[in-house]
């Protein structure tokens, strides 16, 4: 115990351990709930019921969180829950773990894909609420195979959309309950769509980022709407393009 270990933990720390061990204190440690321990669970099958038991004592930090939840049953969500529907090349944290007594734990997942160069939108897994798919090589191809209900996009709130070549926000993404964030800046977007702009305008604390687009003005598109400039946190860069008619 008190030792500074962390997720930086590795298998083989533990595996040359004896069999015969009957006391193993982690307590005192600033572990992270990172996947990156997600083998702690597996490992811990094969100790006896006293070592678990007081693993079962230890806890972890939530990532970007204050939350703190028993380091053996997060590791174990990982490993069954997370990880195997963990999109390739992307990274998947929980966003937030409330265990509760005698009860099956609340969970919601985070997914990073940033910078992966994806051409698609990716399945994720289930219980995702947060999604950042920036500065990848989505276009309006992307849009053809994306099943909000087969892939998991149904909790999502939180969508991040920057640093794409996105020409146009599709009406799929209308369906959606983006009421914490969705930032769409740096796309090649030309208009809003008037029931994605109401969406957006219908959450009180959502943020908001449209700036560098290429947004074609007139008297009666929505990205002139002053409803929706008003929600906007980068409202200063979004600017009309040539042969707009403000």
């Amino acid at each position: 115990s008190n030792n500074n270990l962390n997720d930086d933990l590795q298998p083989q720390t533990f595996e040359t351990l004896p069999a015969t061990l009957e006391y193993l204190d982690l307590s005192g440690n600033p572990w992270t709930c990172s996947p990156s321990l997600s083998w702690l669970y597996p490992w811990s099958l094969g100790l006896s019921h006293s070592l678990r038991d007081q693993l079962d004592q230890v806890h972890c930090n939530v990532i970007n969180s204050h939350q703190v939840s028993p380091l053996l049953q997060v590791m174990q969500y990982y490993t069954t829950k997370v990880n195997p529907f963990c999109p390739h090349k992307c990274s998947c944290y929980f966003y937030h773990f409330a265990d509760r007594v005698e009860m099956v734990p609340t969970f919601t997942v985070l997914v990073n894909c940033s910078r992966q160069g994806l051409t698609t939108f990716p399945t994720l897994p289930p219980h995702t609420t947060m999604l950042d798919l920036s500065h990848n090589n989505l276009d309006h191809h992307s849009y053809s195979s994306l099943d909000l209900a087969q892939q998991h996009y149904g909790e999502v709130s939180g969508l991040l959309l920057s640093h794409n070549q996105l020409p146009a926000i599709h009406t799929k993404l209308t369906k959606m309950r983006l009421q914490r964030v969705f930032k769409a800046d740096h796309n090649l977007l030309t208009e809003i769509p008037y029931d994605f702009s109401l969406l957006l305008q219908s959450y009180a604390n959502d943020q908001i980022t449209l700036g560098h687009n290429q947004w074609r003005c007139d008297c009666n598109a929505e990205i002139t709407n002053r409803n929706l400039l008003a929600k906007v946190s980068d409202v200063e860069e979004v600017t009309c393009s040539e042969g707009s008619n403000p």
